[in-house]
């Protein structure tokens, strides 16, 4: 048996404010005290681009080899739940901020001895991982249950945050290559000050896909593990999926285009819902944004660039970026001779 796996990866942008409006973003803040007109979805308000957020996206973009579209567009996701209380998401579906990017990944396997974890490793095996796309989109709220299943309550303080959706090809094999490939991009978010990186706070979240096929044989059907919030259970997740995907079509079943959820307790993947299609979510334009243009010009100097009406410019972007992580590495290792992965 083969396994195919993609991730999407939702990263909260490290902004002052959200992506359509003032309010600010702060974890620790009590339930529903930094919520806008705008975030609560009343009528007549109108959202207004965080051009800080814009900034955050294509410097994501540049660093993870996307290629940007300088003209993109967004568009109404419609989907109900009490945390959504416009009814719709705001994302870009039609054309993203970015499509087409690569990064390549470190994967380590313990080294075992006589069945034992000895505690060395073997060197890194690297994993080229195709990016599909980077797009920007306005986070939910919270929903907290209360224990005994009597009632649900609804936090908007997360509400209209910005998120940048990373889509991989189904590039992985396994849940320590999928880790692998998180932990590099954990790194390059970090460098980058574009996201905190914390799992604690909800700020990376992952979903996965995956499915089963013979070798030689086309993708099977897939099924989608949502908000995995940690990377142990992120490799434990997949691993247990598909060990239960090939048990069950070994025993006569089928796999079924569904949304399951990882029970850290049971160390099981739980069905939760049918996979919804693109016809369910009713994509439309957005009527109240116009589209995100972008510059790409070495003097543009017509207005200062913190000036929130002027268009990021991608070179003045370029510029201000850092090293990257894995620059530093292969810079450290041909000037001191390390071979990135071992340890004694």
């Amino acid at each position: 048996w083969e396994a195919k796996v993609g991730l999407e990866v939702h990263a909260q942008i490290n902004t002052s404010c959200k992506l359509f409006s003032s309010s600010p973003v702060q974890f620790y803040a009590p339930p529903n005290t930094l919520v806008s007109y705008v975030d609560a979805a009343l009528p007549g308000t109108l959202p207004v681009l965080n051009r800080e957020c814009v900034k955050a996206g294509v410097a994501t973009a540049l660093a993870l080899s996307f290629k940007i579209n300088r003209r993109s567009y967004f568009d109404r996701k419609h989907y109900f739940y009490c945390d959504l209380p416009a009814g719709y998401q705001i994302t870009q579906q039609r054309v993203p901020l970015g499509v087409d990017g690569g990064l390549t990944s470190y994967v380590v396997s313990p080294r075992k001895v006589n069945h034992l974890i000895d505690g060395t490793f073997m060197p890194r095996k690297t994993l080229s991982v195709r990016l599909k796309q980077i797009h920007l989109e306005q986070d939910s709220g919270r929903s907290i249950y209360d224990g005994y299943g009597r009632q649900t309550l609804v936090d908007l303080n997360r509400a209209g945050i910005g998120l940048m959706e990373i889509v991989t090809e189904c590039d992985f094999g396994c849940g320590q290559e999928a880790v692998g490939f998180v932990k590099e991009l954990l790194a390059v978010l970090r460098s980058i000050n574009t996201c905190t990186g914390n799992f604690d706070e909800g700020a990376i979240r992952v979903d996965a896909n995956v499915s089963i096929n013979r070798s030689g044989d086309p993708f099977g059907t897939r099924t989608e593990i949502k908000n995995i919030s940690g990377l142990r259970l992120l490799g434990k997740a997949i691993d247990n999926e598909i060990e239960r995907q090939i048990n069950h079509v070994e025993s006569g079943g089928k796999i079924v285009h569904e949304t399951r959820g990882y029970d850290e307790k049971l160390g099981l993947t739980l069905r939760m819902r049918d996979k919804e299609g693109h016809k369910d979510y009713r994509y439309i334009p957005e009527p109240d944004l116009p589209p995100l243009v972008l510059l790409h010009q070495e003097d543009c100097t017509e207005l200062p660039d913190d000036d929130p009406w002027k268009p990021v410019n991608i070179h003045t972007v370029l510029k201000s970026m850092p090293i990257l992580p894995a620059e530093i590495r292969a810079n450290l290792m041909d000037s001191y001779g390390i071979i990135y992965g071992i340890r004694c």
